[in-house]
């Protein structure tokens, strides 16, 4: 895999539970970025799954695991949030996922997420399944 890769949350969830369920190869994480926003997202989705739909029993014990997987990736910590701003503006997003486009952008990232608005919003964006059926 040459190309490089920033995961939203919509794509980096079910990736990392293929990653778990070893569906698919770690060595896959060397080109792929997320944001630290993504680490607050995930464990968001965490605690929707336990409290609202209790579909995980141990949303601690399923955090642990995915924070092994998720050092893998190579985090994005500096934004400029001016800029997400204005983008965000510009294209009529959300800030949040401005923030995604903008770093992507920036940076010759391929966008992967699963998010129809973003996948019409953004240069260079793909879903998880377009890019597992590349690599």
């Amino acid at each position: 895999m040459k190309d490089k890769y920033l995961f939203d949350t919509s794509a980096l969830y079910p990736l990392i539970i293929e990653l778990l369920r070893g569906k698919i190869n770690l060595n896959f994480l060397s080109n792929a970025y997320i944001l630290d926003l993504t680490i607050y997202e995930i464990g968001n989705v965490l605690w929707k799954e336990s409290k609202i739909k209790n579909k995980i029993k141990d949303p601690v014990e399923t955090m642990q695991n995915f924070l092994k997987i998720i050092e893998k990736f190579n985090l994005i910590t500096e934004i400029d949030y001016t800029k997400v701003l204005k983008l965000a503006i510009e294209r009529n997003l959300t800030f949040y996922d401005s923030a995604y486009v903008y770093i992507a952008e920036e940076n010759n990232l391929t966008l992967v997420t699963y998010d129809k608005e973003l996948l019409g919003k953004t240069k260079n964006a793909k879903t998880l399944d377009e890019i597992i059926s590349k690599s």
